[in-house]
């Protein structure tokens, strides 16, 4: 970086302006060409243990398999990795060997390994859709079928609570994405809250709409109880991996309705059964006695399921309205 576009900076704007300009010198042309590409949803160098040639960088476009893209040699890939926590203001080493965060501080997501996490430096880089697709485009891609699309419309009409759920690389975001579009066409009134851990879901889609981060010293529990005092009219969670799912029930039984989450699968297929219970495992990792599953079905109202085919096509593959628990099993209805 030039001497003089430093000048009139405090040492602090310097200093992290300096490791900003690191920071691109170490991701060098390749992986920055990659990140420019709309494209691309992933960038990816794996360690030399597989049967491929070492120092390759892998790359997946949209609806596409993987495939190299060049080589990034260990070096490089160490000071792509130390750079990165330079920016987050985090140290990685022997002692850390890990570090994760978004680039550039709201960019792509990036996480990194360094020995002896890894034999030698590695790094995956999920870059967020910079294109959103609507429901109707869903249903003239395939990837929903029209009666699905109207009843995530009539969801989100009535103020209903609706769980996506899938594997990696299912399109969680990017359907979530679509609902905000559907809220402000729908309901362009409506206040939506929405807590993320890292930033994926799309900015600039609602007129009224406050996104909050978590941190390592800000909990999802502690964002959705301050959320009840942000006068929202619906509650979102990017992606509820733990004890928070408890508090998520509860803010959508207590007059918050409307709002949505996504849940990561652990089937490559799942169903809204499978869903379901695994929002009992992390409501119940909060140490909660009570009975949970009349909670759920009282809270959670349309369960849509995501699955990427093996040729990297994703789709819904099951949607069911829950209607109540019946003391044995949940009360469900495929839509088709």
């Amino acid at each position: 970086m030039q001497h003089s576009a430093l000048q009139g900076l405090a040492p602090r704007d310097v200093s992290i302006a300096r490791r900003l300009d690191h920071l691109r010198h170490a991701l060098g042309p390749l992986v920055l060409g990659l990140l420019s590409d709309p494209g691309v949803t992933d960038v990816y160098l794996n360690p030399p243990e597989a049967v491929e040639p070492p120092d390759l960088v892998w790359v997946v476009r949209r609806g596409e398999m993987p495939e190299p893209a060049g080589t990034m040699g260990p070096a490089q890939a160490r000071s792509l990795v130390e750079a990165v926590a330079g920016t987050l203001e985090t140290v990685v080493n022997r002692d850390r060997p890990s570090v994760a965060g978004e680039l550039y501080g709201d960019g792509p997501r990036f996480q990194g390994w360094l020995p002896p996490a890894t034999i030698s430096p590695a790094w995956a880089i999920r870059v967020p859709s910079s294109q959103l697709i609507t429901l109707e485009e869903y249903v003239a891609a395939g990837t929903m079928t029209a009666n699905q699309c109207a009843r995530i419309e009539r969801a989100i009409t009535a103020q209903e609570n609706i769980v996506v759920v899938g594997g990696t690389g299912t399109g969680k975001t990017t359907l979530l994405n679509a609902f905000q579009d559907a809220i402000r066409r729908l309901t362009p009134w409506h206040r939506l809250y929405v807590i993320e851990g890292t930033r994926e879901l799309r900015r600039g889609i609602l007129r009224n709409v406050l996104f909050v981060r978590t941190t390592d010293t800000y909990s999802e529990q502690q964002a959705l109880r301050d959320g009840l005092r942000a006068f929202p009219d619906r509650i979102a969670v990017g992606e509820v991996r733990g004890a928070e799912a408890l508090d998520l029930l509860m803010s959508w039984n207590t007059g918050h309705d409307g709002g949505f989450c996504s849940l990561h699968a652990r089937t490559s297929r799942p169903t809204p059964r499978t869903a379901l219970l695994r929002l009992e495992q992390m409501a119940a990792l909060s140490g909660t006695l009570a009975r949970l599953q009349p909670m759920i079905s009282e809270a959670v109202d349309l369960i849509v399921c995501l699955e990427k085919s093996a040729d990297g096509v994703r789709r819904v593959c099951q949607m069911a309205t829950v209607s109540g628990w019946d003391g044995a099993d949940y009360s469900l209805t495929l839509e088709i």
